[in-house]
């Protein structure tokens, strides 16, 4: 669960405000360029509801989410 927030963390850097796209999150976890390493043991979604709804639909995304 740690490697996975951990993750999510890293996805979030690299598009806070618009994510990476629904459903990218498992995709994210096989590319090479992160700077983490890729456990044996895969899951499709990070440890973290929310650390996965922003790394996936981005900071403004979730907004769009709260507020309708």
């Amino acid at each position: 669960r740690y490697y996975l927030n951990l993750m999510s963390l890293e996805i979030i850097s690299h598009s806070p405000f618009l994510g990476e796209g629904i459903g990218s999150f498992i995709v994210s976890l096989y590319d090479s360029s992160l700077a983490l390493t890729n456990p044996k043991n895969i899951v499709d979604n990070p440890g973290s509801f929310f650390l996965g709804i922003i790394s996936e639909i981005g900071i403004l995304g979730t907004l769009v989410l709260i507020i309708n």
